[in-house]
């Protein structure tokens, strides 16, 4: 749960990156990408990407996080960014932009894929708004960045990207 305004973009993003590493601890995001890429060819890693982001486009509903809201603790309105584990976030069927990249973030590395989670902001000065996450591919031998962004309207497609100013990517790392 993040409600300071004063944390930076790499102490929040430390906070997602240990929600992806509880999906990949988590036997049953494992179990999930397996199903998920059943027919998918041994290497095919392309199909793989193009089945988590179908899969959780059709199951995971973009939604907001909590609005602003008295906090009775200090007597201030406060917007609250949730943080969920990437289970909570399948069980629960919705998530904003970080919960989404928990999800996926996970399904693919959970099957081998290398995958980098980009920040990014509208403008080139403006405040980090956005966070999806970013295969490379081939799986192998990669060479090729491709953006795996649920949160964009529906006739999105896998490799889609919102225009941005500027952006920021993160590798996903074990929590210390």
């Amino acid at each position: 749960r993040y409600e300071l305004a004063s944390m930076s973009i790499d102490e929040r993003l430390k906070l997602i990156q240990a929600r992806v590493w509880d999906g990949v601890n988590d036997p049953r995001i494992r179990k999930l990408a397996l199903q998920i890429t059943r027919s998918c060819g041994r290497d095919d890693g392309a199909c793989e990407a193009q089945r988590v982001f179908d899969y959780v486009k059709a199951n995971v509903r973009y939604t907001g996080d909590i609005g602003p809201v008295l906090n009775p603790k200090t007597g201030k309105v406060e917007a609250i960014d949730l943080y969920q584990k990437p289970w909570v976030t399948l069980e629960y069927g919705g998530g904003d932009c970080d919960d989404h990249v928990g999800v996926i973030g996970s399904l693919l590395t959970v099957i081998g894929h290398t995958v980098r989670l980009r920040v990014s902001a509208s403008s080139r000065f403006g405040d980090w708004e956005h966070i999806y996450p970013v295969t490379l591919l081939p799986k192998h031998a990669p060479k090729l960045a491709r953006a795996v962004d649920t949160t964009l309207p529906w006739n999105a497609k896998l490799g889609s990207e919102a225009k941005y100013g500027k952006a920021r990517d993160y590798t996903i790392e074990a929590p210390v």
